[in-house]
């Protein structure tokens, strides 16, 4: 009796069973990876197969929940999918910077040469998470602190930029531009004696007049406190045509055209 043989092809057509399990986890350096077994919760086959996700990053701009697809596909090609909700626990935090006034009646968050305080403390206000640390700079790029309340003294008017960052490693941003006005009064020849420019403001028949006066600095704030913004005259310190000194290069220009309007 001659022996036969026979072929046998075994077609698998079953799909894998996808079992889900919700996931949640904490932001890290402003990242969250997951893989696919992190949202398994024990699918199965009748043969070897692998499991894949639809999204495995998420950032500071995820937090909250996401349904996220788990897919099985097995040595056939037979697939099925099943989701989970995956939680991205963190904050993002916010940022404000306090306005000051170096000089009651005055303009705010600006500095005056010759008078007041030469030196503030930026105060920040910051919600959004724990663990915060600070980086502020100039606009130029030039590193001014990690505190969270730095002091500054510029002698020209600057933006001051800082950004916060949580633990979570999420951050935010904001800005402040602290003017610098320059308010010494200079004599005829050019001298510094230590004298304070104040734009005193007149009501008159033909309108307001705006006469620049030099008043010792022991004597400012009381001329201030009764001429100053708030009252009739609304006063100012420095020139009456005084901007915010931008550069080295218009500051010594702020001394020039003070002493010219001294000997006009």
């Amino acid at each position: 009796v001659a022996s036969q043989s026979a072929t046998v092809t075994i077609n698998d057509a079953t799909a894998p069973t996808v079992i889900t399990q919700s996931f949640s986890m904490d932001l890290a350096n402003g990242v969250v990876n997951i893989t696919p077994s992190d949202i398994d919760g024990g699918s199965f086959d009748n043969c070897e197969f692998t499991l894949s996700i639809d999204k495995d990053r998420f950032t500071c701009d995820d937090i909250g929940d996401h349904v996220v697809t788990l897919t099985a596909t097995d040595a056939s090609g037979n697939t099925s999918s099943n989701t989970a909700i995956v939680s991205v626990i963190g904050d993002v935090p916010t940022i404000s910077i306090n306005n000051f006034y170096a000089v009651q009646t005055q303009k705010k968050n600006t500095i005056f040469l010759g008078f007041g305080p030469q030196n503030i403390n930026l105060s920040t206000v910051v919600t959004g998470g724990s663990g915060f640390t600070y980086e502020w700079t100039t606009s130029s790029g030039e590193i001014v602190s990690n505190e969270a309340n730095p002091n500054i003294s510029p002698e020209v008017s600057t933006t001051y930029n800082v950004t916060v960052t949580n633990s979570n490693g999420c951050s935010a941003s904001t800005s402040v531009y602290v003017c610098v006005i320059d308010a010494r009064s200079f004599d005829k020849k050019g001298r510094y004696k230590g004298k304070v420019k104040v734009c005193h403001h007149t009501n008159g028949k033909k309108g307001t007049k705006h006469v620049e006066i030099s008043i010792s600095p022991n004597a400012v704030m009381t001329h201030l406190t009764k001429h100053g913004v708030g009252t009739d005259h609304a006063d100012t310190l420095g020139g009456c045509n005084a901007t915010c000194v931008d550069n080295s290069g218009s500051k010594a220009t702020t001394k020039t055209s003070i002493a010219a309007a001294s000997i006009s």
